[in-house]
């Protein structure tokens, strides 16, 4: 019985590994385009601009990924770690923008909640001021 160990090869055969990651790079590619593409006014500019920055680094961490797994070699223990901590790096900064996100969407929510609320007082104003 042979014992398989991590100096025998990548991780993950790159016959499968790659195809996978050129379909992800080719799905967040078009994701970009039509953020940036869509017209004025359809996504608030800063939602898009966060969403924009953060495919950027999915972009750039898909093709390192899919290196950590199917091409680098754990028998090159300095080229695996580097890889694998730049992936790593990189997961933490779309983690962070995710959050970035988040924070920018409950601000926006928050304006518009606001500015419905004050429709609907001017609303309720004038509709007393008919009745009279």
């Amino acid at each position: 019985m042979v014992a398989w160990t991590l100096a025998d090869g990548p991780l993950a055969p790159g016959w499968l590994v790659l195809p996978l990651a050129a379909v992800a790079l080719i799905a967040t590619a078009a994701h970009i385009i039509v953020l940036r593409e869509a017209p004025k006014g359809a996504i608030p500019e800063s939602r898009r601009r966060v969403r924009v920055a953060t495919g950027w680094v999915i972009l750039v961490t898909i093709p390192l990924t899919a290196y950590g797994f199917g091409i680098a070699d754990p028998g090159r223990p300095g080229v695996f770690m580097t890889v694998w901590l730049a992936v790593i790096g990189l997961i933490g900064s779309i983690l962070l923008l995710a959050m970035l996100d988040a924070a920018n969407t409950l601000r926006l929510h928050r304006a518009e909640s606001r500015r419905l609320r004050q429709d609907l007082r001017y609303i309720r104003e004038n509709r007393h001021d008919a009745d009279a």
